[in-house]
């Protein structure tokens, strides 16, 4: 007798125990079942629904049971059209941020930023912040189709040809911005804030440039290396010869001489004779015409 009594205590115990865990079954209790069997299938019931909506909601026993979604559990919406509201329709709330949206329409993926509810695309997010501040990359920054920086493409790179164009100034180093390059060979539309080609600054040295410069004392040597002198020769007393490393295109080029000997002499400088190749100069007292050895300077400029 005590041993039947033992096993109906068990059974008992196990039918009214609350803490039973098990399956939902939503055809629990049935209309047939007693009052006294309903409580536990009741309260098992409940247990597992609790179970499964706190797994990812603020849902459980002695919390504030809001239903929410705890922290990394949202799941994103998925639509054509930005979110207005929660999917209960209420609007967002703080706790809300974060939460994700895949626009089907674009194929682009947003996130909340401000209850207004403020979508940012994950993708403008990311170049802002690459902009934003200084990054170093150890790899390659992989673009397949053009690059633009700005609503109103303000800086582009052309993916099929790599070309750049800027609406704004190119600043190196906090220095002078510069607004563009000119092809001018005669640099009237120059500005203090433009680059010229390389082509351009060719034709205007070679156009206006000087060809040649130099020193010479009075025995003929040239000071220094000077500028496209091939040599410099004192054949008479008062007469001196520069050969040009480089000859001009025809003889109408233009020569400056200027006396520089530091005696009392008063001498006067002459062009004895001009050619594509060299000249000659003449140098004689300005009282008795006699030849006279003295220094000089010299430039000359032409085409070439």
């Amino acid at each position: 007798m005590k041993s039947k009594t033992k096993y109906l205590v068990l059974l008992l115990a196990v039918l009214w125990n609350p803490f039973i865990t098990g399956a939902w079954d939503k055809d629990k209790p049935a209309a047939t079942t007693s009052l006294r069997s309903s409580n536990p299938q009741m309260l098992e019931n409940q247990s597992v629904i609790e179970d499964a909506l706190g797994n990812e909601h603020d849902f459980s026993t002695g919390g504030t049971q809001t239903g929410d979604h705890t922290q990394g559990e949202a799941r994103a919406f998925s639509q054509a059209s930005a979110p207005a509201t929660r999917i209960d329709g209420a609007g967002f709330l703080s706790t809300d941020l974060g939460s994700i949206w895949v626009d089907t329409d674009d194929n682009t993926i947003s996130y909340l930023t401000a209850t207004a509810p403020t979508w940012t695309d994950t993708a403008t997010k990311i170049i802002a912040d690459l902009l934003g501040s200084a990054r170093v990359f150890l790899g390659t920054l992989g673009v397949d189709g053009n690059f633009e920086v700005g609503t109103g493409s303000e800086f582009t790179v052309t993916a099929a040809s790599g070309d750049i164009a800027t609406s704004g100034t190119l600043n190196i180093q906090s220095t002078v911005a510069v607004v563009g390059v000119i092809d001018d060979d005669t640099m009237a539309t120059a500005t203090d804030t433009t680059l010229a080609t390389s082509e351009s600054v060719k034709v205007y040295t070679d156009t206006f440039g000087i060809k040649a410069w130099g020193r010479v004392n009075s025995a003929g040597t040239l000071l220094g290396t000077g500028l496209n002198i091939t040599s410099v020769t004192n054949p008479i007393t008062g007469r001196y010869v520069v050969t040009w490393d480089t000859d001009f295109a025809d003889i109408n080029y233009a020569a400056i001489i200027t006396p520089n000997d530091s005696s009392a002499n008063n001498y006067t400088v002459k062009i004895d004779a001009v050619a594509v190749g060299s000249i000659a100069i003449s140098m004689t007292d300005a009282d008795s015409a006699a030849a006279i050895d003295a220094g000089f300077s010299f430039i000359a400029t032409g085409t070439q």
